[in-house]
């Protein structure tokens, strides 16, 4: 299996769920009508084999790295508008 696929570190399990279950509260209070998704990243500042980037995240996992995609491409000043097909 290849760590992108892999499950949450064990030492972060029920650190990062208890985080999810909290936001996911906050940000759709009622549950018929959820209209916000999140991701939490956490990460190693010091990288090492065996920690690597963990996350979580309320949404599809399509979903989840749609945004992340469209959230990297802003800040690199790269995302087109799809109403004016010009920078933000």
């Amino acid at each position: 299996m290849s760590d992108e696929h892999k499950p949450i570190q064990p030492d972060l399990h029920a650190i990062m769920n208890d985080l999810a279950h909290g936001l996911d509260m906050i940000f759709n209070p009622d549950p018929k009508n959820r209209q916000n998704g999140f991701a939490l990243l956490v990460f190693p500042f010091q990288p090492s084999l065996k920690n690597r980037a963990n996350y979580i995240s309320n949404a599809l996992r399509a979903d989840m790295l749609a945004a992340l995609k469209e959230f990297i491409a802003r800040n690199e000043g790269r995302y087109m508008s799809p109403e004016n097909q010009t920078p933000c």
